[in-house]
């Protein structure tokens, strides 16, 4: 994925938003965040999103702009005017997006970013940003993927060895390997047959990941979109920070949908 999507699948992920709230959420803490950083950082940061026009204060004056000086208090309460929203969601939502910019930012990048910001950000750094579950056996993962809104039992687990099969055939050997090391032991086979059947990545778009899964699985592709969104979602939750980087790194823009969960018409995760 492109960076500006990378960062706001991350926010969506992270939040727990659908896209165009995520991208409210990150307009408001991002545009706050560039009032509170030197002109030069807050350029340097939007060189590397690379956000759409219109999203982020023009950059014709900002490298030469001074940093506005405020605490944190301060900084909550201009998100949440932006937001519209109370402060303990600004607190929320900050944490998340300054998490999704560490996932998408070189890393040199956020720390002189973070060198400028007043000490009590520290614990918005350190504070958990997304949904993370341990799994230790195959049936954790499977059963978070009936949660996601996957099948249930057997056709559960022969679901989510599918869509780990394609995904492998997919990946570079690197995220594969990744993968392997983060899941239970018996779901590794299913990435090994993947990557055996292939002697490079498969640049596969989101549409063919999905035909090739619906002939895999012997289902429509409606149907697969559901199966492939309901175990890459719960694959999300079970990785850690660095892995997630490189999915999104390695996938394009279109598997975005395939990563966030449905969300219900009453707007839950």
């Amino acid at each position: 994925m492109h960076a500006f999507d990378r960062f706001i699948t991350a926010v969506q992920l992270g939040a727990d938003l659908d896209r165009g709230s995520a991208e409210r959420v990150a307009q408001a803490v991002l545009t706050t965040l560039s009032e509170r950083l030197s002109g030069g950082q807050a350029d340097d940061l939007a060189q590397q999103l690379k956000p759409p026009d219109g999203f982020l204060p023009g950059t014709a004056t900002l490298r030469n702009r001074q940093a506005e000086s405020f605490e944190l208090d301060e900084f909550l309460r201009r998100v949440a005017g932006r937001e519209q929203a109370d402060e303990d969601a600004a607190r929320a939502h900050t944490t998340v997006v300054l998490h999704a910019l560490r996932l998408v930012v070189p890393s040199t990048e956020v720390e002189d970013a973070v060198a400028q910001l007043p000490a009590d950000f520290a614990g918005l750094l350190s504070s958990p940003w997304r949904s993370q579950r341990p799994v230790s056996a195959g049936r954790d993962l499977v059963q978070l993927v009936t949660a996601r809104g996957g099948p249930d039992g057997q056709e559960a687990r022969r679901v989510t060895e599918g869509v780990l099969e394609v995904l492998a055939e997919r990946l570079p050997d690197r995220e594969v390997g990744a993968l392997a090391q983060q899941l239970p032991d018996d779901l590794r086979p299913a990435l090994e047959r993947g990557r055996a059947a292939r002697t490079a990545p498969r640049r596969l778009t989101a549409e063919a990941f999905l035909e090739v899964l619906a002939e895999r699985l012997q289902t429509d592709p409606l149907q697969a979109r559901e199966h492939a969104r309901a175990v890459l979602s719960a694959l999300v939750e079970v990785v850690d920070d660095a892995l997630l980087a490189g999915l999104l790194t390695e996938l394009p823009d279109d598997y975005a949908d395939l990563l966030v969960p449905r969300r219900s018409p009453a707007g839950s995760g």
